[in-house]
């Protein structure tokens, strides 16, 4: 049956909110209703009585005496009608009614029914006190009487158990409360760190909060006297605690103070005490106060000095300024980057020490007030009147406490960056350019091996015909043209064959001069600045005269006559961590720069940005000649030796070059072999390795024709497999290096001194992947580089074999 089937009072909520306000619903029983139901059995002389609450679904029995079923639906619930109508109802015969509750009550054997409203506050109806019977009966006035009775005395039994459930409830309420308060003081003192003490000077009694026990780490087991609790302060402070107490306890004057306390473990606590004294009847009582401990905060303070601290040595430059625009921190970034001091900076305006445009300065805090940050890339006045490029992130921060609402802008220099990114992006397009160019170089090596190869044996053959030797000389000239060009080229790529040594670059110099005044001429001035000892590099002396020969003739030729000067300067350098960063394409340790300046026309950015590409030159524009090699070569020289070139120019200002030469740290070298000792006495059995074909044969008749006995084969393991049947058979292992198979020349060599010591090696290639040193074959080794000649093979083979034969003066280990 639905429940909107049945009648409702008119001020429902309200009775509802008095059912709920007094609890009574959550008591299983009212005990005291029971003596009020057996009464209305005895007055009213029917056999059956109960009392009922209604709430908005159910009517719950409280007490009953032979009630025929326990709680109902409100539907089917009689006493629902009675509260409804707000007075008794009387139902003579249940068979003659009508409405939802007659039947159920019926099949329960009920014909008669009365009910009278009760009230707690005299306003609402919660229930009815009701009799009722198996039998019809006629309503009379004296029924009426009696249930009113009954209702007043049903009211004031729920009135007495509502108000005795409150009192208890109030009960509970408040121990709950002092519990809470008891637990909320243990928590703030637990959170806050503070506890509290007394001290009775009547009976000299010590009582600590559980705060204060946790402060000197004590268990809560004993209370301390006071004697005892002033042993747990450090030494040095006693004196001072001990007078403070005695004073307040003889004058009532308060006190307080900071000192250490030493737990039972050895742990030091810092904490702040403050005490005050009782006076009763002008004299001191009772001793009270706090203590707090400030290891926290202290601690806090130590790790804030210490971020404050970090941020002054970041790379990045903090600085943060209030609603006002005053700075109010600027780490020692800020002065590096700026070039103001911090001391400088502080009070200042941002805007007009930084010269930002204000318009600017307020669309970018706008921005940052939208969004709560806001990043982007400015440039800013330095101190000296330079822009500074810097990437700024500014973030507001929110103040707390006395600290004030503020902006933290992290400014990131990208002035390096945007150096370093321009050097990279310039380095990669060079070793792109270097790796095509090396590869070209050395394919093109092995067809000038052929071609000069050929022209010298043409040459032996060809001495009785001058017509077809001309020719031959003109062939072999250009590919002598050929093979220098190719050096070049190599010399770009870092693939040409160094011999780098201890070289004196001041000894050096001196003997180039004659050759560099010749090469600028008359009409330029050169002057030679050298530092006084000056370190030995650890270059190419050859290599390096070269370069220093062609920037002296690249600077003359950007400069005009008459009024051209050519200063070449040598200096030690030590490379930091924040020069390296931006200058030296990250070179650190010690190095020898060498320096060569004009002051001729200088270079646009885009000049100095390819002037290192081989072929690229701008001397054709200008009415002069050259290939567009010479600053090329420089720079594959100075990079495979381990150090560095830098260009540094301003159109119509000049250009100055440096080469950053890697020092040496050899004392000495060993005397060069002498030029008799470069003489074979007897022809040569040499296993010849080369894959090419054409270098191959090339290399057999040459070296037929210098009477020696060549056996061929094209990979280094079939050479092994050659020397383990007939090593007595060779005088000489000659291999070219870049080979097929997964075993390169070096492989071959190495493993070949392992297994016999004693064969002469003799390496050939076009150009070598690193130097040699990193094979530690240099020692034990020739190296001949392609194209050669056939004078160039016959004296690397003398030489090779005179190496062997004086093993044991010019010996190294590798492996």
């Amino acid at each position: 049956m639905s429940f909107e089937a049945y009648p409702r009072p008119v001020n429902e909520e309200g009775r509802l909110a008095a059912i709920h306000a007094s609890g009574l619903l959550f008591e299983d029983h009212v005990s005291n209703l029971d003596h009020v139901t057996a009464l209305a059995v005895s007055l009213t002389g029917l056999p059956r009585a109960g009392v009922t609450v209604l709430d908005r679904h159910t009517q719950y029995w409280l007490s009953s005496v032979d009630a025929p079923f326990l709680d109902l639906a409100r539907g089917q619930a009689l006493c629902n009608e009675a509260i409804a109508l707000g007075e008794m109802l009387v139902i003579e015969d249940l068979k003659d009614a009508t409405g939802p509750a007659r039947d159920v009550w019926l099949e329960n054997n009920v014909r008669f029914y009365a009910s009278h409203p009760i009230s707690l506050d005299g306003v609402h109806d919660i229930g009815t006190i009701c009799v009722f019977d198996t039998v019809p009966h006629r309503a009379d006035a004296r029924l009426a009487e009696q249930l009113g009775h009954l209702a007043a005395v049903a009211s004031s039994v729920l009135q007495a158990a509502a108000a005795a459930r409150n009192a208890h409830r109030f009960e509970e309420q408040l121990v709950r409360e002092q519990g809470r308060r008891e637990t909320l003081g243990q928590q703030i003192e637990r959170l806050s760190h503070i506890g509290a003490w007394s001290l009775d000077l009547e009976t000299r009694e010590l009582t600590w909060s559980d705060e204060v026990f946790e402060i000197h780490g004590l268990a809560r087991e004993r209370m301390p006297t006071l004697e005892e609790a002033i042993t747990f302060y450090a030494a040095e402070d006693r004196g001072v605690i001990e007078r403070a107490v005695g004073q307040a306890m003889e004058t009532g004057q308060a006190y307080s103070f900071e000192a250490d306390i030493v737990r039972p473990d050895g742990s030091v606590r810092r904490v702040s005490a403050a005490g005050d004294t009782e006076i009763v009847d002008g004299k001191p009582r009772r001793l009270a106060g706090i203590i707090q401990d400030l290891t926290v905060q202290r601690d806090r303070e130590a790790a804030l000095e210490w971020v404050l601290e970090i941020l002054s040595h970041a790379r990045e430059a903090f600085v943060v300024y209030d609603t006002e625009g005053r700075i109010v921190f600027w780490n020692r970034q800020a002065e590096r980057t700026f070039g103001w001091t911090r001391d400088e900076a502080l009070g200042a305006s941002m805007v007009d020490l930084l010269q930002i445009d204000p318009e600017e300065h307020a669309a970018r805090t706008e921005r940052m007030m939208r969004s709560g940050s806001w990043s982007g890339r400015v440039v800013y006045k330095s101190r000296s009147g330079l822009n500074i490029t810097v990437l700024a992130h500014k973030v507001l921060i929110v103040g707390k406490g006395r600290m004030k609402d503020g902006v933290l802008v992290v400014y990131q220099d990208m002035s390096e960056k945007m150096v370093l990114s321009e050097k990279m992006q310039t380095a990669t397009r060079l070793d792109a350019i270097g790796q095509l160019t090396g590869g070209i170089a050395h394919d093109f090596n092995n067809l000038l091996t052929v071609i000069m190869g050929s022209a010298d044996l043409l040459k032996v053959r060809l001495k009785e015909n001058p017509a077809a030797l001309k020719l031959v000389e003109m062939n072999r000239g250009a590919a002598e043209r050929g093979r220098d060009l190719v050096s070049q080229l190599l010399a770009f790529a870092r693939r040409q064959t160094l011999d780098p040594t201890a070289t004196d670059v001041a000894a050096l110099i001196d003997e180039s001069r004659p050759l560099i005044e010749r090469a600028i001429g008359e009409q330029y001035s050169l002057s030679i600045e050298m530092e006084p000892g000056l370190w030995l590099a650890d270059v190419d002396p050859a290599k390096l005269d070269s370069a220093l020969l062609n920037l002296c003739i690249n600077a003359r030729d950007a400069c005009q006559p008459g009024i051209g000067r050519i200063v070449v300067d040598v200096r030690n350098a030590s490379l930091d961590d924040s020069y390296v960063a931006s200058q030296t394409d990250g070179l650190q340790g010690e190095f020898i720069v060498l320096s060569v300046s004009d002051n001729g026309s200088g270079m646009s950015p885009e000049v100095m940005r390819r002037a290192i590409e081989p072929f690229y030159s701008t001397k054709a524009t200008e009415g002069k000649t050259g290939a567009g090699l010479g600053l090329s070569m420089t720079y594959g020289f100075v990079k495979q030796s381990g150090g560095s070139l830098q260009i540094y120019s301003e159109e119509g200002t000049g250009t100055t070059v440096r080469l950053y030469l890697p020092r040496s740290y050899e004392v000495g070298e060993e005397d060069p072999l002498q030029p008799e000792e470069l003489r074979t006495t007897r022809p040569l059995d040499i296993l010849l390795v080369e894959d090419d074909p054409r270098v191959q044969d090339n290399s057999v008749a040459m070296l037929e024709a210098l009477g020696h006995r060549p056996t061929t084969v094209g990979t280094a393991i079939d050479a092994v497999r050659v020397l383990e049947t007939r090593r007595d058979m060779f005088d000489v292992l000659f291999t070219d290096i870049v080979l097929p198979g997964g075993m390169s020349g070096f492989d071959l060599a190495t493993t070949a001194h392992k297994r016999w010591p004693c064969l002469p090696i003799l390496f050939c290639s076009g150009y070598t992947h690193g130097s040699l040193d990193d094979h530690a074959l240099i020692a034990r080794s020739k190296m001949l580089t392609k194209p050669y000649t056939l004078a160039e093979l016959a004296r690397a083979l003398a030489a090779t074999v005179v190496r062997e034969d004086g093993a044991a003066q010019h010996e190294t280990t590798f492996g």
